[in-house]
């Protein structure tokens, strides 16, 4: 007798899926490039660009505690970026080709059995080994971040959401969210590498002549999370309330999840917006979410000047 076949998702045909084989080895392959560019040309790029101030930071090392840490901050945002853009023009090239691809309504027809099988199985395989391997990396490097609790449960739910919206066909929601979440990322990863290459290590305050460009970069940053991740997804929720027939279990559990989704960027939202507020009347800002604990102290009075020239021949 044969096994029988499940009806949910046109990508899961046979009962014991295997999927995760396939998205283990996508988060090693993610761990694997992360490693190799980090070490070779997002190092050399953090070197030349970086603002270090002691003579061994800009030879490349040891560092203090604070080169190091903006090191590292900077070759995330430029790692986390790039897989960011790829991930975008991914998921646009999908929602373009499809007639549902930007309509609140007929992305309600769920679950969505007739759409390409191929490339959007291996788009959300991907998604999911993304968002492992930015679990993995929490875990591993980040456990200071003073955000780390809200980034554990971001990074559990995402997995679910994208993972789910594979198993049970409602990719076409899926689409939504990881655009207006990775969009977002993108903005704000490029406004903090501008201004991690244009400010004071020690105080965080932008050097004068970059303030207009700082201001400029995290006023995008707090547009980009307003549209995106607070109006954009808070539709996408409003809208499976309104259109989507939640009438099986595992869809209530799906959404719910999704709607804690929206919490959680509103949270991190207030942080964004303060960062904002901060920028345009004081002209820097302090990230209240990604600083690690006990690690940089308020900004207190700008720059000597520009590169940290003057801040070299202070005591270390």
């Amino acid at each position: 007798m044969s096994a029988p076949t499940r009806s949910l998702s046109p990508f899961v045909v046979e009962t014991r899926d295997t999927s995760y084989i396939a998205i283990a080895a996508i988060t090693f392959g993610f761990l694997v490039l992360r490693y190799i560019l980090w070490n070779t040309i997002i190092r050399k790029l953090a070197l030349k660009y970086l603002p270090m101030y002691s003579p061994t930071g800009r030879t490349g090392g040891p560092f203090s505690t604070t080169e190091q840490d903006c090191l590292d901050k900077y070759s995330k945002y430029c790692w986390h970026s790039t897989c960011y853009i790829l991930l975008v023009v991914w998921a646009l090239k999908i929602l373009f080709a499809e007639p549902w691809g930007f309509s609140l309504e007929k992305f309600a027809d769920l679950p969505s059995m007739t759409d390409p099988v191929d490339e959007i199985k291996w788009f959300f395989w991907t998604q999911t080994g993304w968002y492992a391997h930015g679990l993995v990396e929490l875990i591993m490097v980040e456990r200071n971040r003073k955000d780390f609790p809200l980034m554990l449960v971001h990074h559990v739910i995402s997995i679910v959401l994208t993972y789910g919206a594979y198993l049970w066909s409602v990719h076409r929601i899926g689409l939504l969210v990881t655009l207006c979440q990775d969009i977002a990322d993108i903005v704000l990863y490029w406004a903090k590498i501008f201004q991690k290459t244009h400010s004071d290590m020690k105080t965080q305050k932008s050097f004068p002549e970059y303030v207009r460009g700082h201001t400029i970069g995290v006023a995008c940053v707090g547009g980009a999370w307003l549209a995106t991740r607070n109006i954009g997804l808070g539709t996408i929720c409003w809208a499976v309330w309104n259109y989507c027939v939640l009438d099986e279990a595992w869809r209530w559990c799906l959404f719910l999840f999704l709607d804690l989704l929206l919490v959680l960027q509103i949270v991190w939202g207030i942080g964004i917006y303060f960062m904002v507020y901060q920028q345009i009347f004081s002209g820097h800002f302090h990230d209240m979410w990604h600083d690690r604990k006990k690690m940089l102290s308020p900004p207190t009075s700008p720059p000597d000047s520009p590169r940290g020239e003057k801040s070299s021949k202070k005591k270390r």
